[in-house]
């Protein structure tokens, strides 16, 4: 190839052989164009280590993309077993609100009724001595009229079904009184137990 103007000495800045020829005889040239190709065993060694590098660079960023990637999944899964173990507490938090809440209620129903035990004996306590104490007139007021009525019937001033009557009413009084007394025995045991039973539950609250 043989210029028509002026000479240019070209140099390459490696040695090698002419891989390829890019114009042809006679063709105009601009500046920056590629005349030839050379072909450098160096240029081609230095190649393949740059591609090896590169190729290695590209392994390490598919590394570490993989390990972002799997430092993402691992962040995620945290927060959702944070999530849920947040929840989880929430939700005992939430069960132990409602179990006290169940049982200050039955507390408190259980004090109510054990208090309506105690004042109905109390009740049955007052209910039966009243009781006792008009059996105790009644049976009073019999034993003193026995006597009078008996006379009364043996002088034949009275029959015997009025005195028998008489005497009848007072034995109905004297069972009534035996009976009033150990109701009110039996209501005063209940009042005690009940009264234990509340302190017991009062003690244990």
């Amino acid at each position: 190839m043989e210029p028509t103007g002026e000479t240019i000495k070209l140099d390459a800045p490696v040695a090698g052989t002419v891989a390829a020829i890019k114009v042809k005889e006679g063709e105009l040239v601009t500046a920056g164009q590629t005349l030839l190709e050379l072909e450098s065993e160096l240029v081609s060694t230095e190649l393949q280590q740059e591609q090896k590098k590169l190729e290695g660079q590209q392994n390490r960023l598919n590394q570490l993309e993989v390990l972002k990637n799997q430092l993402i999944l691992a962040l995620r899964t945290q927060e959702q077993q944070n999530q849920a173990q947040e929840l989880e507490k929430q939700a005992q938090v939430e069960q132990a609100r409602q179990n006290l809440e169940a049982f200050k209620f039955a507390y408190s129903l259980q004090k109510q009724e054990l208090l309506a035990q105690i004042e109905q004996a109390r009740g049955a306590i007052d209910s039966s001595k009243v009781a006792y104490e008009l059996e105790s007139i009644r049976l009073e007021s019999a034993e003193e009229r026995i006597p009078r009525y008996q006379q009364a019937y043996e002088e034949g001033v009275l029959s015997k079904e009025r005195f028998l009557e008489v005497e009848q009413s007072a034995k109905e009084a004297q069972k009534t009184i035996i009976r009033t007394e150990l109701e009110i025995k039996q209501a005063q045991s209940r009042l005690k137990e009940q009264q234990g039973t509340y302190e017991k539950t009062i003690h244990q609250a």
